[in-house]
C-alpha cells in the first residue's frame, strides 16, 4: 500500500463498503445472482481488508512519541538474550 500512496488516503475514502453494500443490493436481482453475490462478497473482502491494515498502520505510527519508546514492532532490535 505505501507504494502507491499514503497509509492516510487507504482509509480516508469511507464510500468504499458503502458501494459494496449497494452493488451487493444490486446482484441480488440479477439472473446469476450467486456469482454475483460472491464476487461482490469478494470484493468487499478486499476493500475491508485494506482498510484495516491502513488503519493499523497509521495507528502504530502516530502512537509513537518523544516521550514514550516506540512499539516493540517499531523499535530496535533488543540485544538482550533470555
Amino acid at each position: 500500500m505505501d507504494l502507491i500512496k499514503t497509509k492516510r488516503l487507504w482509509i480516508g475514502p469511507p464510500g468504499g463498503p458503502g458501494l459494496c453494500f449497494f452493488l451487493l443490493a444490486a446482484a441480488l436481482h440479477m439472473p446469476d445472482w450467486l456469482r454475483w453475490t460472491a464476487a461482490v462478497f469478494w470484493l468487499m473482502a478486499i476493500v475491508s481488508a485494506t482498510h484495516d491494515i491502513a488503519a493499523d498502520g497509521f495507528y502504530m505510527l502516530g502512537s509513537v512519541s518523544a516521550t514514550r519508546p516506540p512499539l516493540p514492532a517499531f523499535g530496535p532490535p533488543s540485544t538482550a538474550s533470555a
